[in-house]
């Protein structure tokens, strides 16, 4: 590729001799500094149009005014033209609550390289919400979780509906990137199971004693996957409870 296949013919851009007035001075007409952001990227899609790019008309990024050179630099030196070297901090000089999210104790790789934000989103459009690889959150989390796939005899209905319903998707305080601390995060739907949501509750024959008796069935200072530890399903015959 040539430098005219952007900048058009050098000679009318030489013939202006340095005439800003002339319309031949101007090397590219639809650079970022003279074009809004579609009239920007409709340049650079002459050559990269489809592939990866198939949706980019009326993604997240084009319709929120991002174009091509926000996250490309034309001339850049690296494989992929970005900004940055490393991916993640071309993604992060926007979202920077994402960036928040990473520095959470608990978090995805993304730090330290081992992943990088389009190992989930594509980020120049996606036929899935939040411009993920996947048509759901459930389908992208499986690219990497597969054997919290299925399918299961007994499945629990968070993992089949969103996996965000119990974990975050970029960084907790939590450990395994739970949304909450367990049980409590367990008694966000489980409230009226066999072990209540509220903590502590009197044994009616001892009233004034341990308040953890044989007859109270709140599960005080323990995980419930101390026991339902099949959360994601199971197979067993007896697996309703997701029990070991």
């Amino acid at each position: 590729m040539f430098c005219e296949t952007c900048h058009g013919a050098g000679s009318l851009h030489a013939a202006a001799a340095g005439d800003r007035t002339n319309p031949g001075f101007a090397t590219i007409k639809l650079g970022p500094k003279t074009a809004s952001p579609k009239e920007s990227s409709a340049q650079c899609l002459q050559c990269h149009a489809g592939g990866e790019r198939l949706h980019w008309d009326g993604s997240k990024h084009d319709s929120r005014g991002v174009s091509c050179t926000g996250c490309h630099g034309v001339h850049a030196g690296n494989r992929r033209l970005l900004k940055t070297p490393v991916e993640k901090d071309t993604c992060m000089k926007c979202h920077m609550d994402v960036r928040a999210e990473f520095a959470k104790s608990n978090h995805h790789p993304v730090p330290e390289g081992k992943i990088t934000c389009t190992s989930c989103h594509k980020p120049h459009g996606s036929e899935g919400e939040k411009l993920l690889k996947g048509n759901t959150i459930v389908e992208t989390c499986f690219l990497c979780h597969a054997e919290k796939r299925g399918p299961f005899l007994f499945e629990h209905r968070p993992v089949t509906e969103n996996c965000l319903t119990c974990h975050k998707s970029h960084g907790s305080t939590h450990g395994k990137l739970l949304a909450a601390k367990q049980p409590f995060l367990c008694q966000q739907c489980h409230s009226q199971a066999r072990h209540p949501g509220t903590i502590y509750a009197i044994d009616p024959r001892n009233p004034v004693g341990n308040t953890f008796q044989e007859l109270n069935p709140r599960a005080t200072y323990r995980a419930c996957v101390n026991c339902h530890n099949q959360i994601h399903g199971s197979n067993h015959t007896t697996g309703v409870y997701y029990l070991r």
